[in-house]
């Protein structure tokens, strides 16, 4: 595919810098992209789908399961599925043991998926993107007001004034991505999903839509009494169970990378510093 060309400044026959700038933006964000999706569809489902395995083979031969069983019972619980897959329960000491082991390391599973996905680096221009919204709307407010998007002649008081102005954007950026972005989102992908499983397991699209929004928000009581019967509807239930994990880590880093949380910490450990300053005087 041949490279785009990209207009020249009129009258000098030069490249635009910021059409430079946005091809290099664009380019640099396919392999951001590329890894997250890799990591969230592919290499999770797959490493946990492996561990379930294993730690559900070994379970069953200690318990006398099916190796199904023991794959379900496991999954189960790495996925932190509300409703466990199968109905048995470890009844020796040793599948105890083995059970309160892989609990444990499901719990450093979903740590280490939230952690992960948070961490990536398209997070942080997923954040970029979402504070630069905040930044343009100030331009656009700045220029209905006074005819110009320019910046005023820095002085004292603009440049406080200009504090307060970025403050109050960052603080409205983040209350619109809480409780407007976030649920939205979640909705759309329990719409997706509830409509897939739905289909697999013959169910009504509500009912697909409460199971699928009761594990993604991770309520204790689901809203449905429906559980998957068959095995496709089960696999469907523990890649959306990971999915799920994931989305709450994309959710996690996004709402910590944000300015407001980063001043939100400056100004606590800035408390805590006067506070200690005071105490050893």
């Amino acid at each position: 595919m041949p490279p785009r060309m990209m207009a020249p400044r009129i009258g000098t026959g030069e490249v635009d810098p910021e059409d430079e700038n946005d091809e290099d933006e664009k380019q640099g964000l396919f392999i951001p992209l590329l890894t997250f999706f890799g990591f969230v569809f592919v290499f999770i489902p797959i490493t946990v789908m492996i561990m379930g395995i294993v730690f559900g083979f070994i379970l069953a031969e200690v318990e006398g399961w099916s190796v199904k069983d023991g794959f379900y019972y496991i999954i189960s619980m790495l996925c932190g599925l509300p409703t466990p897959l199968t109905e048995v329960d470890p009844d020796t000491d040793e599948g105890k043991i083995v059970d309160i082991v892989v609990a444990l390391w499901a719990l450093a599973l979903a740590g280490t998926i939230i952690g992960v996905v948070g961490g990536l680096s398209v997070i942080n221009r997923l954040v970029d993107a979402a504070e630069s919204f905040g930044q343009r709307f100030k331009r656009a407010a700045r220029k209905a007001v006074t005819g110009s998007d320019e910046e005023a002649p820095a002085s004292a008081d603009q440049t406080e004034e200009e504090k307060k102005v970025s403050t109050t954007l960052n603080i409205l950026t983040f209350m619109v991505f809480i409780f407007v972005v976030i649920p939205i989102v979640i909705i759309v992908v329990a719409l997706i999903f509830g409509f897939i499983l739905a289909e697999v397991e013959g169910w009504s699209i509500k009912d697909g839509f409460y199971y699928i929004i009761s594990m993604l928000c991770g309520l204790p009581n689901p809203l449905t009494d429906v559980t998957p019967e068959n095995d496709e509807g089960k696999i469907v239930d523990i890649v959306i169970a990971l999915w799920a994990l994931s989305l709450a880590g994309t959710i996690i880093g996004i709402v910590g990378g944000m300015s407001v949380i980063n001043s939100l910490v400056d100004s606590a450990e800035a408390l805590g510093e006067r506070f200690g300053k005071k105490k050893s005087e």
